[in-house]
């Protein structure tokens, strides 16, 4: 799914297209307990340069988790393995570009 199409969803659409572009990073079923809660919570996506999903907390406040560009770099050029899950990880959002903000008002 293009980020994009996904920010200009709502309700069930916006929580099943969330949990299915996400569920690459859910490896383990305690993880896809985690996605399916944190779906729950979307109050809105927005993308422009980055990926942005504004959430409640458990105390309602709204937070934002900004994604930063997929990593579009050589993994053959390394000098060790890089396991096939961190791959996945960096090809979708580079974690290292991840932000919290938190909370917003």
């Amino acid at each position: 799914m293009l980020l994009k199409k996904l920010s200009t969803l709502e309700e069930l659409e916006l929580t099943n297209a969330f949990i299915a572009y996400f569920k690459p990073w859910a490896l383990t079923p305690s993880c896809i307990k985690i996605l399916n809660k944190i779906s729950t919570k979307i109050v809105e996506i927005k993308y422009e340069d980055n990926l942005k999903i504004y959430f409640k907390n458990e105390d309602e406040d709204k937070v934002a988790i900004t994604f930063g560009a997929s990593y579009k770099g050589d993994f053959h050029n390394n000098s060790f393995t890089i396991p096939k899950s961190y791959k996945t990880v960096v090809q979708m959002h580079n974690p290292y570009y991840l932000k919290m903000t938190y909370p917003i008002t």
